[in-house]
């Protein structure tokens, strides 16, 4: 069974007047608060935006130079991360240029820009250009330096 109202229908009314005079100007606060948290959503969305495609262009621009390095090397197609090290040292200097051009904070980031901007770039000796030596131990990991062997090692013995 519904409980009756303790309020009086009395006090019900003056309440509803009182909130019937105070709606206009609660509804006009109400409005500029929403117009001014649209402008700022504006604002942090075209922030968002510029970073997130900032970030791609320095990702991008940095594995685009990185497959010119292996391509200049002798690689037609290179896999850059085989061995979890390497994986860690790209993901510790890319976290760096990343902190280097503002895209993330960091506590050295001045540091890390400094150093971009001071490092020489590498310059290598005609001799250099050739595949690195391959660690693998066993003839069938062994890297391979022209195709004749590439279709010895497909061929089979």
């Amino acid at each position: 069974a519904p409980r009756e109202s303790t309020i009086k229908p009395l006090a019900i009314a003056t309440l509803a007047e009182r909130a019937a005079r105070a709606l206009p100007k609660i509804s006009a606060a109400r409005v500029a608060v929403l117009r001014q948290i649209a402008k700022l959503a504006a604002v942090m969305d075209t922030r968002a935006a510029f970073l997130h495609d900032r970030a791609h262009a320095v990702v991008a621009d940095t594995l685009f130079a990185m497959d010119e390095a292996f391509e200049q090397v002798g690689f037609g197609s290179w896999m850059p991360f085989r061995y979890p090290d390497q994986w860690l040292l790209f993901t510790g200097l890319l976290s760096r240029v990343l902190a280097a051009n503002g895209l993330i904070g960091a506590k050295n980031a001045a540091v890390y820009r400094r150093l971009l901007e001071e490092t020489p770039p590498v310059e290598r000796a005609e001799a250099e250009a050739e595949p690195p030596k391959g660690i693998a131990q066993c003839h069938e990991n062994q890297p391979v330096k022209a195709l004749d062997e590439l279709w010895k090692l497909i061929a089979g013995p």
